[in-house]
C-alpha cells in the first residue's frame, strides 16, 4: 500500500490563507482517533479524522463539496483500516 494518497479537488479550499486544489492523506493512526473521539457524531468523527490525516483542520473540510469527501473516502479506504483483501487483514 503507499505511504500517501492525494486526491486532486473539484475547486480549491483555503488551508491557512492560501487556497490548494488537492489534499494528501497518509494512514491512520491512534493521534487520529483520539481527534475523532473528540467530536459528536459520525459524519463528524470521520470528517474529523480525515482532516486529521491531511493535515487540516476540520474548517477545511467543512469547505469540501460531497463530491469530493465521497472521493476522498473511496481513496483512503485502505488507510482507515477497512481491509480490501485478505492479505490487507493478516488473513490468508
Amino acid at each position: 500500500m503507499a505511504e500517501t494518497v492525494t486526491v486532486k479537488l473539484s475547486k480549491p479550499v483555503e488551508v491557512n490563507g492560501t487556497n490548494v486544489s488537492e489534499l494528501t492523506f497518509r494512514e491512520a493512526n491512534v493521534g487520529d482517533m483520539i481527534a475523532a473521539d473528540g467530536v459528536e457524531g459520525d459524519f463528524a468523527k470521520t470528517a474529523t479524522m480525515l482532516a486529521s490525516m491531511a493535515g487540516v483542520g476540520l474548517d477545511t473540510f467543512r469547505q469540501l463539496p460531497l463530491r469530493d469527501l465521497n472521493r476522498i473516502t473511496k481513496a483512503t479506504n485502505g488507510f482507515l483500516g477497512n481491509a480490501d483483501t485478505p492479505e490487507d487483514n493478516g488473513s490468508d
